[in-house]
C-alpha cells in the first residue's frame, strides 16, 4: 500500500487492480483507496476500426474505475469525446479525485499522438480538498470564453485529452481552437522557459516549454504547440502573467489551435495528465476573483455566483451530518433560493441543513443554488458506516417526476453546464383563460400518514396528504403571466429528517400555445437521466442531427435510462414523429413512452423504416411528453428532436 500526504501540489498515482494507497489529509484524517476494476468501451464511432485513423473519423468512448473508498465501492466514469471531457473533477469524505485515465482504452485505439497512456491500469490524481493544484494563484494560460471550453473547439472536437483523433489515435495533449496570434501567458511563474522543438532548428512545429520546480520537489512542465513566435528570452526565469507567446499559427491542420501539455515529475516517475486540470484551477480562480489579472475583465461573462460547499467526512448511520456552504451572488443576480439532495431521497430548503442517513454506502450530496438568471450546483460524496438504522425516515419520491430522480453516485457533472432542472420541483405550466387548472401530480411518502403545509398560501396551490400520497394541484384564474415558486413542507410525526419540503413553480406564458413544435435535445423541453446520454461534437461530421447535436445511449440497453421530450402544445390532434435530420442506424429499434390526453402509451419504434412514432391527442400545455427508454433497445438510440405536428380535425 502506497502511503502518499497532501502537500502544496497535486499528487498523480497509476495503479493496477488491487493496488492502492492511503492518503493523509491536512487535517490528520487519513483516506484508503483500492483499486478493485478498470474498463473501457466505444459508444459510437463511423469507423470500420478504431485502431486506424479515417478521414472524417470520429469515436466516442467511455471508460470507468471501480475504487473501494474507506471500505466503500465507488465507480467514477469518464465520457470521450463529449462535453463531459471537461469534468468536475469527484470528492470524496475531503479528498478530491481526477479519473485522467486507464489501459484498457488503448485495446481501440493507438498512442501515435503523445504520450497519455497510463504505465499501470489507471491513473488517478489526488489533492486535499481544502487545497488548490499548487501554492501559486494560476492565473489564464490564454483567452477563454466565459470560463469554459467547448469540446466542439477541440480541433475536430476529437482533441481533448485522450480524444481519437480522426477516431483511432489518442490525443496526448488537449486543443484548444482560437485565431492564429492568440496570446499566451504564463500560467505560474517558471524557473524558465524553452523550445522543446522549432522551425529554426529543423523541427515541423514550434513547441515550447515551461518548467517549474516547487518546493515540495514535484516539477511540472507545461508545453505550448504550434507557437508562431516567443516573446521572452530562452532559459530565463519568466513571472506568471507575462506575455510569453503568440501561438496557433504553425502547422495547425484545418483549425487554427494551440496544443496544451501537462507533465508531472515526482517519485521518480513521469506522468503525462489531462491539462484540463490545469484550466479547471484557473477557471475557479477566475470565477472567484470575478475575473482574471491577465484578460480584461467582462462583469457580466465572470461574475457568477459561486457556491463554496464545506467538506463532507465519513459518517455514521443514524448520525446527523450537517451541511454548509457559502454563497456568493453574481453580477445582476436575484434572489438565491438553495436546494439540497442528499442521494438517499431526502432534501433540505434549508441554508445549512441537518440529515441523517439510514443505510451504510456512498452518497452524492449536492447543492443546486437558483440566482433567478441560472442554476449552479456543487456535488460532494460522503461515505456512511454503521449498521441500518430501523427508526422511520421520511423520503420523498415522485416516479414520473425527473426532478425527484436521485443523483446517480457515479455520475459526473460537466464542468460550467447548468443542471438542466432545480431538484424536487414541480412544475406546472398554466393560461387562465383557456386551461388555468392542468393534471394535478402525486408525490410519494412511503411509511405512513404525513401532514403538509404550504408556507405563505398561495392561493393558485393546493396539496392534500392522504395517509403517504400528496396531491399537488394548481388553477391559474385570475393569474397574470408570470413564473410562480412556492413551497409544500411535508411532516411525519416522529421520523428522522422530517419535515422535507419540495418546491412547486407555476409557470404562466404571455404567448398562446403552438400547433406545431419541434423539441431538440438544447431545449427547456428536454431531459434525460444523468451521467447516461452522450452526445459528440465533431465538427467534421455531416450528420449532426437537429440544432447540431444528438445525445446516444451508446448502445447501452440499460433499463430505466430515458430521454423525454416535453412540448408546450395547443389542444387537440398531433402526429408525432422524429426529425428527418436524426442520423438513426438501421438497426435501431427501441420503445417510446408517451403520455397523452388519455394516459400512456408505449410504442416500438423502428426510425428506418418510419420516423413517424404515430397519432395522439394531447391537452393544452405541458402535460403531455414522448420518453425515449434505452431499456429493451437495439442498435444506438438517439435522442434528439421529436416532431409535433398538429393534425386538423376532419
Amino acid at each position: 500500500m502506497l502511503e502518499l500526504e497532501a502537500k502544496d501540489t497535486l499528487t498523480p498515482v497509476e495503479l493496477n487492480r488491487g493496488e492502492g494507497f492511503t492518503f493523509r489529509l491536512r487535517n490528520g484524517q487519513v483516506r484508503t483507496v483500492v483499486l478493485e476494476d478498470t474498463a473501457a468501451a466505444v459508444l459510437l464511432t463511423n469507423c470500420a476500426d478504431t485502431l486506424v485513423e479515417q478521414r472524417n473519423g470520429g469515436t466516442l468512448y467511455r471508460f470507468t474505475c471501480t475504487l473501494r473508498v474507506d471500505g466503500h465501492p465507488l465507480t467514477l466514469e469518464r465520457t470521450v469525446c463529449a462535453q463531459e471531457c471537461f469534468y468536475e473533477p469527484y470528492t470524496v469524505n475531503g479528498l478530491r479525485i481526477w479519473f485522467d485515465g486507464v489501459q484498457d482504452i488503448f485495446a481501440f485505439t493507438n498512442e501515435n499522438h503523445g504520450p497519455c497512456c497510463p504505465n499501470r491500469h489507471a491513473r488517478l490524481v489526488v489533492q486535499d480538498a481544502t487545497l488548490p493544484i499548487c501554492p501559486q494563484q494560476m492565473l489564464a494560460w490564454c483567452p477563454t470564453d466565459g470560463q469554459f471550453i467547448d469540446v466542439a473547439d477541440c480541433y475536430n472536437g476529437d482533441d481533448p485529452w485522450m480524444g481519437p483523433y480522426l477516431g483511432g489515435t489518442a490525443h496526448g495533449g488537449m486543443d484548444i481552437n482560437h485565431p492564429r496570434g492568440t496570446p499566451l501567458w504564463a500560467p505560474i511563474d517558471f524557473d524558465c522557459g524553452h523550445y522543446y522543438a522549432c522551425l529554426a532548428r529543423g523541427s515541423s512545429n514550434n513547441r515550447w516549454q515551461g518548467v517549474r520546480r516547487w518546493p515540495d520537489g514535484s516539477v511540472w512542465v507545461l508545453g505550448t504547440y504550434h507557437v508562431i513566435r516567443t516573446l521572452v528570452p530562452e532559459h530565463e526565469p519568466i513571472k506568471a502573467g507575462t506575455h510569453y507567446a503568440e501561438a496557433a499559427g504553425v502547422w495547425v491542420g484545418s483549425h487554427d489551435h494551440t496544443h496544451f501539455v501537462f507533465i508531472v515529475k515526482e517519485r521518480g516517475q513521469v506522468f503525462h495528465l489531462d491539462p484540463w486540470i490545469l484550466f479547471w484551477q484557473i477557471f475557479e480562480n477566475e470565477k472567484r476573483s470575478g475575473g482574471s489579472r491577465v484578460l480584461p475583465k467582462h462583469q457580466a461573462m465572470w461574475r457568477k455566483t459561486v457556491v463554496d460547499f464545506a467538506l463532507l467526512g465519513p459518517a455514521r448511520t443514524g448520525e446527523p451530518v450537517t451541511c454548509a456552504a457559502e454563497v456568493r451572488k453574481g453580477h445582476r443576480t436575484g434572489h438565491i433560493t438553495r436546494t439540497w439532495t442528499f442521494g438517499d431521497g431526502g432534501c433540505s430548503i434549508d441554508e445549512n441543513p441537518t440529515h441523517t442517513f439510514t443505510q451504510p454506502g456512498v452518497y452524492p450530496v449536492t447543492l443546486t443554488v437558483d440566482d433567478e438568471r441560472r442554476l449552479t450546483s456543487r456535488t460532494q460524496h460522503i461515505t456512511v458506516d454503521g449498521d441500518p438504522v430501523d427508526a422511520p425516515a421520511l423520503a420523498l419520491t415522485a416516479p414520473d417526476e425527473p426532478g425527484f430522480r436521485p443523483r446517480p453516485v457515479h455520475a459526473m457533472d460537466a464542468y460550467g453546464v447548468p443542471p438542466m432542472l432545480r431538484p424536487h420541483t414541480l412544475t406546472f405550466t398554466a393560461r387562465p383563460d383557456s386551461r388555468p387548472a392542468p393534471k394535478a401530480r402525486t408525490v410519494l411518502a412511503p411509511g405512513g400518514d404525513v401532514t403538509v403545509e404550504c408556507p405563505g398560501a398561495p392561493r393558485w396551490l393546493r396539496a392534500v396528504a392522504d395517509g403517504g400520497v400528496i396531491t399537488v394541484s394548481v388553477d391559474a384564474s385570475g393569474v397574470i403571466p408570470g413564473t410562480y415558486p412556492a413551497v409544500v413542507q411535508v411532516s411525519r410525526k416522529g421520523a428522522l429528517n422530517s419535515p422535507q419540503c419540495f418546491r412547486v413553480e407555476l409557470h404562466i406564458p404571455a404567448e398562446p400555445p403552438r400547433r406545431n413544435v419541434t423539441v431538440d435535445d438544447l431545449d427547456d423541453g428536454f431531459w434525460c437521466t444523468p451521467g447516461f446520454w452522450v452526445g459528440p461534437r465533431f465538427n467534421h461530421w455531416t450528420e449532426l442531427g437537429y440544432g447540431g447535436r444528438y445525445l446516444a445511449n451508446g448502445g447501452r440497453a440499460v433499463d430505466g435510462e430515458f430521454a423525454r421530450f416535453t412540448p408546450d402544445l395547443s389542444a387537440g390532434r398531433y402526429e408525432v414523429s422524429f426529425s428527418d435530420r436524426t442520423p438513426f442506424d438501421d438497426d435501431a429499434e427501441f420503445d417510446v413512452r408517451v403520455r397523452h390526453r388519455d394516459g400512456d402509451k408505449t410504442v416500438r419504434v423502428h426510425p428506418s423504416e418510419s420516423l413517424v412514432i404515430g397519432v395522439f391527442e394531447f391537452d393544452e400545455g405541458t402535460d403531455g411528453f414522448v420518453e425515449l427508454q434505452a431499456g429493451g433497445s437495439t442498435g444506438q438510440v438517439l435522442a434528439d428532436a421529436v416532431v409535433f405536428r398538429g393534425i386538423n380535425p376532419a
